[in-house]
């Protein structure tokens, strides 16, 4: 069983001033695969090609179009930007913009909160079992 690592009022205040600071691009966050691609974006798939090529969610391969679109929405808020790449296979690396690292802490810090609210509620079932 995983280890439940509890949330600290520290991380909730940093989570409500992100939160805050991301509020003009609330409807794009809300949007379907644009929190994974933004984590996608920054564990490392930074080359439009590879994002292209290979982001699955949940066992669900996402179609270039729908990539291409949400990369546009994106840098047209301001959450990414381009940037020349160094290798000549990529035509350019994504990039989180300060912006786009504050939207990725919060979505970071809202998994974290559900998987331990999830973790909560096994724990708490297996008490009432026993």
């Amino acid at each position: 069983m995983k280890d439940i690592t509890i949330l600290t009022d520290a991380d909730v205040l940093l989570y409500l001033k992100e939160l805050k600071e991301i509020k003009n691009h609330k409807k794009l966050l809300s949007a379907k695969w644009v929190k994974s691609l933004l984590l996608a974006i920054h564990k490392g798939k930074k080359c439009h090609k590879d994002l292209k090529n290979g982001l699955i969610i949940n066992g669900k391969k996402i179609s270039p179009k729908v990539i291409s679109k949400l990369l546009a929405l994106c840098l047209a808020e301001g959450l990414i930007i381009l940037v020349d790449s160094a290798t000549s296979e990529c035509q350019g690396d994504y990039q989180l913009t300060a912006e786009g690292k504050k939207a990725v802490a919060v979505i970071q810090f809202e998994n974290k909160f559900a998987e331990e609210h999830e973790l909560f509620m096994i724990a708490k079932k297996a008490k009432e079992i026993v």
